[in-house]
Formats: C-alpha cells, sequence, structure tokens
C-alpha cells in the first residue's frame, strides 16, 4: 500500500492511499472509472491527517447513489467528527465546495473560518473521507451532478 500526501489551498492536506489489486474499492485511472482501490481523507480546518479506521465511533457515512442523490442530504455532526462518503453508484461522484459556475457558487455554503474542500473524483466503490473542526453549515456538491440536484448539507456544532 502507497501513501500519497498532497498540499491543498488553504493550508488543507489530503492524502490518498492506493491499495493492492484485490480491494473491493476502486481507484481513479485516466477515465476516473477503474483501478484498484482508494480512500482519501481530508479535514475542514487544514492541515489535519486523520485515522482511516471504520472502527472510529465518530465517523458518520453519506452514502452517493446511483440516484444522483447524497444520503442522507443532510446531516448533524459535533466539531471533530469525521465524514465517510460512500460511491454505492455505478460511476464517479464528486463532494465539492469549489464552484466552477455561477449555479454552483448559489448552492455553496462554508462557515467563515472554514476551507473549501473538494475531493475529486471518487470512482464507482471509493470512499472520502472529510473531518470537520469549524462548527457551521457547510452545503457542497457533486460537480458532474449538480444540475441534477446532487446537494448535501453537514451542520456542525460546537462540541
Amino acid at each position: 500500500m502507497k501513501l500519497y500526501t498532497l498540499a491543498l489551498l488553504g493550508g488543507i492536506t489530503t492524502a490518498m492511499t492506493a491499495c493492492a489489486p484485490t480491494d473491493t474499492a476502486q481507484m481513479a485511472t485516466g477515465d476516473g472509472m477503474s483501478g484498484t482501490g482508494t480512500q482519501s481523507e481530508m479535514s475542514a480546518s487544514g492541515g489535519t491527517m486523520n485515522s482511516m479506521t471504520n472502527a472510529d465511533s465518530s465517523v458518520s457515512v453519506v452514502e452517493m447513489t446511483s440516484g444522483l442523490k447524497f444520503n442522507p442530504s443532510e446531516l448533524r455532526v459535533t466539531a471533530g467528527d469525521t465524514v465517510e462518503f460512500r460511491n454505492n453508484s455505478l460511476f464517479a461522484h464528486t463532494v465539492s465546495t469549489m464552484p466552477n459556475t455561477d449555479a454552483e457558487r448559489a448552492t455553496v455554503q462554508l462557515p467563515a473560518d472554514a476551507a473549501p474542500f473538494d475531493s475529486g473524483s471518487v470512482p464507482a466503490g471509493g470512499t472520502y473521507r472529510m473531518t470537520f473542526d469549524t462548527p457551521g453549515t457547510y452545503r457542497y456538491f457533486c460537480d458532474p451532478h449538480h444540475g441534477s440536484g446532487m446537494i448535501g448539507t453537514i451542520i456542525v456544532e460546537a462540541s
């Protein structure tokens, strides 16, 4: 297994692990739809690397569905909690607060002190983890499916 670390905007660090081809998840390759295994993770307050275990009781799950929805569409968590976005659909999705269009800009909402984030392409069977440290409302979207209403909200309450 290899760990890749990338520095992004606003001091955010993201990590991605590439697993053996026998892994059941898939990793984006040239077409974003096939490959070997991936899990990526990011902290909304920047710079924090998080545990990538599923045994963590403070991990909530949001599913990315073939029906072009985040399920649940709204989730409440406590500051410091991690949300795992699971792509249970047959095609790639994203989790983003980095708009490219006026319609996406009108959708996005972030707390004043939170840095924007973007998962990049999460292939079918892939996951993306994000730790939300800053209280407030995070309204995000799936870039390729924003026009179909694939929008979600995370409400982070102070601990």
